[in-house]
């Protein structure tokens, strides 16, 4: 059951990914046709020997480490989430998470015009958990919420957690047309869908992953509009040194 279990959540995982290629791809070209820019206009400053070179040089130079890095960054972030590792529930720092999943389940959010808030309480920090699960669950849901504000006028989405005894609930809003009467009575049955080609899975991973970790997963409206989604996960017992 577990091997099983742990086989079709990395097919979600993957199919994940899947859909999110073409904007990954339109992602990575911007930094590497950036860096290709930058190469050209410095081959032609080092040709025209200007008394002026060594300062834009060193700006170039910067720009060009900027844009590699960035490239290199998606790379890591899809890599991480595509790779096929055992189960490894270990302490790690949800805020770290968070990142991790927002740079890939976001990738477009600047040329959607997507305002992403984050707000880790420190309490709520340490988790015990299998990390790459915990971001395949974060990206889901945000991948969830871009397609629930496309045409919003001031699309909007906020990742935010809260200490609740030993446990540490994460909730991800966004200000999209918020969930029918009909999805909320079927938010996590798998095989249902309301995207067009959806396959209806996502959701039934996410709480698979999350119930797997002890903990629950729900989804409800926000007020004037919206959704949002919960979870909790284990809090991890950090020793006191002092």
């Amino acid at each position: 059951m577990e091997r099983t279990r742990a086989e079709l959540i990395h097919a979600s995982r993957l199919s994940a990914m899947g859909a999110l290629t073409s904007t990954i791809a339109h992602e990575l070209t911007q930094p590497l046709a950036a860096v290709a820019n930058f190469a050209r206009g410095l081959r032609r400053l080092l040709a025209s020997h200007s008394p002026a070179l060594s300062p834009v040089v060193g700006y170039t130079l910067d720009d060009i480490d900027a844009g590699v890095m960035r490239a290199a960054d998606i790379v890591r972030h899809m890599r991480s989430l595509v790779e096929k590792s055992p189960i490894r529930r270990q302490v790690h720092s949800l805020a770290d998470i968070v990142d991790d999943a927002v740079a890939i389940g976001l990738i477009d959010a600047a040329s959607r015009g997507i305002e992403c808030r984050v707000d880790i309480a420190e309490e709520a920090d340490a988790v015990l958990v299998d990390e790459i699960q915990i971001q395949q669950v974060i990206v889901n849901l945000l991948r969830n919420a871009v397609d629930a504000m496309d045409g919003s006028a001031h699309p909007q989405i906020v990742i935010r957690s809260r200490l609740q005894g030993d446990w540490a609930e994460v909730q991800v809003s966004d200000k999209g047309g918020g969930l029918s009467k009909e999805s909320l009575a079927n938010l996590f049955k798998p095989f249902d869908s309301t995207k067009q080609g959806g396959m209806g899975v996502g959701l039934s991973i996410c709480r698979t992953i999350i119930e797997a970790h002890g903990g629950k997963i729900w989804g409800e409206n926000r007020s004037p509009s919206g959704a949002c989604f919960k979870f909790t996960l284990p809090r991890a017992s950090i020793p006191s040194y002092s």
